[in-house]
């Protein structure tokens, strides 16, 4: 403020007065936003992405979360009927792998999420 207000009337102390301005911290600051005018502020990208990263895996909970409760869903309907949950053969060549897998085999066909 004092440059644009009283002016500066020693010329003989200018340069020492022009050190002094320089490492203030208002004119470091003036400096820095000068460099940066028209660029890409750095941090509202990092923001972004940080952002699309929480939006990414509370998707990925969503859905884990779906999964999971139609699985729980299919243990309830067996439970409810009384129906063994394994079969004879477990792998997956297996014709008869059981109700509970062959439930989920089936509603996996019918939605593609599971």
């Amino acid at each position: 403020m004092v440059w644009t207000k009283k002016g500066i009337s020693d010329l003989n102390h200018l340069n020492d007065r022009m050190k002094k301005h320089d490492l203030t911290v208002k004119h470091m600051n003036n400096t820095l936003n000068l460099a940066t005018l028209g660029k890409t502020n750095v941090l509202s990208m990092l923001d972004s992405n940080y952002r699309r990263g929480i939006e990414l895996h509370s998707e990925k909970v969503s859905n884990n979360r779906y999964i999971l409760n139609e699985i729980i869903n299919f243990n309830r309907f067996c439970g409810a009927f009384e129906l063994a949950l394994r079969g004879h053969d477990e792998k997956d060549t297996s014709l008869n792998s059981g109700i509970f897998r062959g439930l989920i085999s089936f509603s996996a066909e019918l939605d593609s999420a599971l």
